[in-house]
């Protein structure tokens, strides 16, 4: 095996300029997958695979309120029935059947630094509950406390804001109230699910006491008889604005699902009515919110095309390769070596070549991930070498090498020793 690879890697050195650019065809090829695969993933993973306790609570309303009406499906509608108004998340938040709660809400925020100027951010209001539930990690410091003047920023907006001494434990002004930062979020490599697809990722946290007393505008899902109650008496408003996460253990969830009819019916004189109500499984939610957009699945499949373009180019280079060294497996073939051993120096040959055209790879996407961000701002991702991107290319370079190069080493090594030599 030691002289097989010493063998193949001088016919490597010899065919030098063709290798580097069998190799370099096939890395662009491997680049443009992992990009498109990399874009469909970020739709797809999940923090939390398994949470059979964790519900999203849904009132349905009187459906001629629905903002995207019946023809959208019963998946995007679940997504407007789990936006709640505020006094219901308060009401349904209560039960002793309840081992947890998280309210969330977002809004956009007029925020200065000490000395700086105004900026508008993307805020999310929440409970402090909210990191645990959906294993929201860290870089440094910990979560806010419910009700105090207290915030947490994430990575991008740490560096943005304090890039020498870190944000932990300063301050920043909404209005004239001051807010201390206690945690710096990790960076984020997949979509959070405790929303779905927001086209701007908030970059400040807040607890939703602030959510109360800052009463930023509102997006309203279902319309009101009375758009003004959000601000003028908002413990009446219809504004669904809030979204209702609870952890029901098993041998609770009978009572809290009673408890939410009961609820039910005990509201019924109001506008618009609620026709329904029901605690949405966690594996429902994220099937539905981690399922990637058509277009993504559309670009991934683009990425595959590229690969398997590249991968067929590869073949006629393969091609001319073998056979401008005909004569030397021409000679070799003289020399006793049987034809299966040319085939597999052939082969052993291209599985290098694609394994470097793999790491190439990498290296290049670490380079196309920045420009497609500048590019695309509104879908910004964040490359990272996880270990199905690293396996992936490592694997899939190699074995589309391998089978672009199968057809011309079988040719090759089937010729008879006079007819490899006639063609040098």
């Amino acid at each position: 095996m030691r002289e097989l690879l010493r063998e193949t890697a001088r016919g490597l050195r010899r065919d030098r300029a063709l290798a580097i650019i069998m190799i370099a065809g096939l890395a662009v090829g491997v680049t443009d997958w992992q990009l498109t695969d990399l874009l469909w993933r970020e739709q797809q993973h999940s923090a939390i695979e398994e949470a059979p306790s964790l519900f999203a609570v849904e009132l349905d309303r009187d459906r001629r309120f629905d903002f995207l009406g019946d023809g959208e499906g019963e998946k995007t509608n679940m997504l407007l029935r789990t936006y709640l108004a505020l006094r219901d998340a308060d009401a349904l938040a209560v039960h002793p059947a309840l081992i947890g709660t998280a309210m969330t809400a977002s809004g956009s925020l007029a925020v200065s630094r000490e000395g700086g100027a105004p900026e508008e951010l993307p805020a999310r209001f929440a409970s402090s509950s909210m990191f645990a539930m959906f294993a929201i990690q860290f870089r440094s410091g910990s979560a806010f406390h419910d009700g105090a003047d207290e915030a947490v920023v994430s990575d991008e907006l740490d560096r943005r804001w304090f890039p020498d001494t870190g944000s932990i434990g300063k301050t920043f002004r909404i209005g004239g109230r001051r807010m201390r930062i206690t945690g710096v979020l990790r960076p984020d490599h997949w979509p959070r699910q405790f929303d779905a697809r927001l086209p701007r990722i908030e970059g400040l946290f807040l607890s939703m006491e602030a959510f109360r007393w800052l009463r930023p505008w509102p997006d309203p899902i279902l319309s009101t008889t009375d758009p003004a109650a959000f601000f003028a008496h908002p413990g009446s408003a219809e504004d669904a604005v809030v979204r209702l996460f609870v952890e029901v253990p098993p041998e609770g969830r009978a009572p809290y699902e009673a408890f939410l009819q009961r609820y039910l019916a005990s509201q019924q004189q109001r506008s618009p009515r609620m026709t329904s109500a029901r605690l949405v499984p966690w594996a429902e939610w994220a099937d539905f919110t981690r399922r990637a957009e058509p277009v993504y699945v559309i670009v991934r499949g683009m990425g595959l095309l590229v690969l398997a373009g590249c991968a067929f180019n590869l073949v006629r280079l393969a091609i001319v390769r073998s056979g401008a060294r005909a004569g030397e497996l021409g000679i070799l073939r003289a020399m006793g070596e049987s034809r299966r051993s040319l085939l597999i120096r052939q082969l052993v040959e291209a599985a290098l070549m694609g394994l470097g055209a793999g790491v190439l790879g990498l290296i290049l996407l670490a380079f196309c991930v920045p420009a497609f961000n500048s590019a695309i701002p509104p879908r910004p991702m964040t490359f990272f070498l996880d270990a199905h991107a690293a396996v992936a290319s490592l694997v899939v370079g190699p074995v589309a090498a391998v089978l672009s190069a199968l057809y011309p080493a079988w040719r090759f090594s089937r010729m008879a020793p006079a007819a490899l030599l006639r063609r040098q």
